[in-house]
């Protein structure tokens, strides 16, 4: 046998803590609790720090070239479109993953850890069994 240990642990679902995914298509989620907890920006400056390969996001005061708006969606999904940084920086993910533990720093950043990944996309749900039609005449 070849066992592969899973280190991701169950979903979370508490609300009252930080949360990240980033999928394939260099999308960055973070829940309410977490844009809450950097203030609610408008916009944020991305940062890579490539010997530990994280990402830090830190809430950027004004608007300018460099930074990223913060998209808002049904008041619960909050999204950098954040494609030019992955693609810049090297980034990519196969499929959606929930970066594990992200922490607030004391200067503000918000860091998502990429070695602290697990899948969280790459399911499909099961569609309804197909009921065989039934033949006339029988």
């Amino acid at each position: 046998m070849h066992w592969e240990k899973f280190s991701g642990g169950p979903f979370k679902r508490g609300a009252e803590e930080l949360r990240a995914t980033i999928d394939r298509g260099g999308n960055i989620r973070i829940n309410r609790y977490t844009y809450k907890a950097l203030g609610q920006p408008a916009q944020v400056m991305l940062h890579y720090d490539r010997k530990l390969n994280t990402i830090g996001i830190l809430p950027a005061r004004h608007q300018n070239a460099e930074t990223f708006p913060m998209i808002v969606r049904r008041d619960c999904q909050f999204i950098i479109q954040a494609s030019s940084f992955c693609h810049h920086f090297g980034v990519h993910v196969s499929s959606t993953q929930n970066v594990g533990d992200p922490i607030i720093d004391r200067d503000g950043f918000l860091q998502l850890d990429l070695r602290r990944t697990y899948n969280v996309g790459n399911y499909r749900r099961r569609s309804k069994p197909v009921k065989p039609e039934a033949q006339p005449g029988k």
